[in-house]
């Protein structure tokens, strides 16, 4: 017996090895050779070591297969080892809890109304898209049968791990679009429990029961506004706590501690894990110690949440998806446009333009492990085949690889995601700067404003001085009617300042974006504030402002 469990250890200590070494190594060839986020890597990576791959082929020598194939009888969690799917699990906590932490607490209640409009549109529109496709496609009477209804059920499931973790990377977890699609996660997901919770009901029982939804349903937002009101009246106690201990990593052992009970109490009251993980995340974020307890949690971040997407991407089995394959990718293709529409439509109703609407239905479109559990049940009760269920494989796939894709541009472009964001920062003000944090993504660090049309071109003057003082001459200049790109380069070294300026469409302002590979960017910007101040009259003015 002994012999017998050393055996599975050192599997399961091979099996972690080649997940960390697959991930670093994917996510690096996908960062540097092709300029997209690591966590598509990581995924790929997953597919490729997986049991439905590589990782049935491989053999080890005394071991067996280096991720054996499923077979009946074994104890699996969604086709593959419920350790590895525990640890993909507790992976998935991490990461939601420093998503949470990185949240600006004032921006998630100022946007909660948005987020449920977001969570609604969200939910209905994919839920009957879906169930009337399944119909058409013949595998059902009626979006009333139970087919209909599990396929409608899946489509409206979110999985925000992946967005939260592209989020994360690019710093705009506490933009609006930001707060917003993790706040409309919550709603979602109690949105998800309740229709999930309806047709099983129906499958059991032939009726729907609201009783039982509403028992479900009632029980789930009771536990959530609990949590909120109990994390944040203790955050102030638990702030005291972490201070209290002074031995080296006390304040990630207790987080994680509160951060992991939050989660579990959290799937008892029939919530997904990550949520709790997420609002006591977002309860620490007020605390003092929250930006140290950031930067102590990226080694753990760095560990741990890769396993999460290299697992998700051993769930795919190709195989599954072939005797439904025109079904799948009409499924899969109707629920893009259903969830982005979906989520997009109704931000634009409650304050967001069509820049911050795009952006916050890309945030909601990855699938991930919550529709693959959700097509596990209606697999496990007889409800859907198997057919079907590889159908829900490839519907999480595709969206599991498109969100990242599609997210990151849609950021990168620039601008404003409210409608109010332009009026509200078009102030001749370079003290602004200076209350403004890093935008990060990848190697690069970025600052962007939008002043008036003569601002931006004064500012631009004075700034390229700075840098030409600083030992930088100019590498190129690209001039269109909108707008000019220039970028110099240090004489003596490697490093590169873009200067960007592109005017605002039926705006008198303009935006500027500096882009800068070495970290000296906020010195040169503070220096150009001071001469700006100094030899250039600046009025202090909100230009949106009529009565002169």
């Amino acid at each position: 017996m002994e012999h017998s469990l050393s055996h599975q250890m050192a599997h399961f200590i091979i099996q972690l090895a080649v997940i960390f070494l697959a991930a670093k190594v994917s996510g690096e060839i996908t960062e540097k050779i092709f300029k997209a986020p690591g966590v598509l890597g990581e995924l790929i990576a997953g597919m490729i070591i997986g049991p439905y791959a590589l990782g049935g082929m491989i053999k080890l020598p005394l071991l067996g297969y280096l991720f054996p194939m499923p077979t009946p009888g074994t104890e699996l969690c969604l086709n593959i080892p419920c350790e590895l799917f525990a640890l993909a699990q507790v992976s998935s906590i991490i990461l939601l809890f420093l998503a949470g932490l990185e949240t600006d607490l004032k921006q998630f209640f100022r946007y909660t109304y948005p987020a449920l409009a977001v969570a609604l549109g969200g939910v209905v529109a994919p839920f009957f898209a879906g169930a009337w496709l399944t119909v058409v496609m013949g595998f059902g009477e009626s979006i009333f049968d139970i087919t209909p209804l599990f396929i409608g059920t899946i489509m409206t499931a979110t999985s925000v791990g992946i967005t939260a973790r592209v989020l994360s990377v690019m710093k705009k977890m506490d933009t609006p679009e930001g707060v917003t699609i993790m706040a409309a996660a919550v709603v979602d997901d109690i949105l998800g429990v309740l229709l999930l919770t309806a047709v099983i009901s129906i499958t059991t029982l032939g009726i729907f029961t609201p009783s039982a939804v509403a028992e479900v349903g009632g029980r789930a937002l009771l536990f959530l506004v609990g949590l909120v009101l109990v994390s944040f009246l203790i955050s102030r106690t638990i702030d005291r706590v972490i201070s209290f201990f002074q031995s080296s990593g006390a304040d990630i052992v207790i987080s994680l501690g509160l951060c992991f009970l939050a989660a579990a109490i959290s799937e008892f009251f029939g919530l997904a894990m990550i949520i709790g993980a997420y609002i006591m995340g977002l309860a620490l974020s007020t605390s003092k110690a929250a930006r140290k307890l950031q930067e102590d949690m990226e080694p753990v971040y760095h560990t741990f949440v890769p396993i999460f997407f290299v697992v998700m991407g051993m769930l795919v089995d190709f195989s599954s998806m072939l005797p439904a394959l025109v079904f799948g990718l009409l499924l899969t293709l109707l629920v893009v446009f259903a969830k982005v529409l979906g989520s997009g439509l109704p931000s634009l109703l409650v304050g967001f333009n069509t820049k911050g609407a795009v952006r916050i239905g890309l945030g909601m479109l990855p699938r991930g492990e919550v529709a693959l559990i959700v097509a596990g049940v209606g697999l496990s009760a007889g409800v859907i085949s198997s057919d079907i269920f590889g159908v829900s494989i490839l519907m999480t796939f595709v969206t599991t690889l498109l969100a990242p894709i599609l997210l990151v541009p849609s950021f990168i472009r620039g601008g404003e995601g409210t409608k109010e964001g332009v009026r509200t920062r078009a102030f001749a003000d370079t003290r602004s700067w200076g209350a403004a944090p890093y935008d990060t993504f990848g190697t690069s660090f970025q600052r962007h404003r939008i002043w008036p049309h003569a601002t931006v071109q004064k500012w631009i003057v004075l700034f390229v001085r700075e840098l030409e003082a600083m030992g930088y001459e100019k590498l190129r200049g690209i001039v269109c009617p909108t707008g000019t790109v220039l970028t110099y380069k240090e004489k003596n070294g490697t490093g590169l300042v873009s200067i960007s300026q592109e005017d605002v469409p039926g705006s008198p302002n303009a935006s500027i974006r500096l882009t800068s590979s070495t970290r000296n960017l906020d010195e040169i910007i503070a220096r150009t504030d001071d001469l700006y101040n100094t030899e250039v009259c600046v009025t202090f003015l909100d230009t949106s402002d009529d009565t002169g």
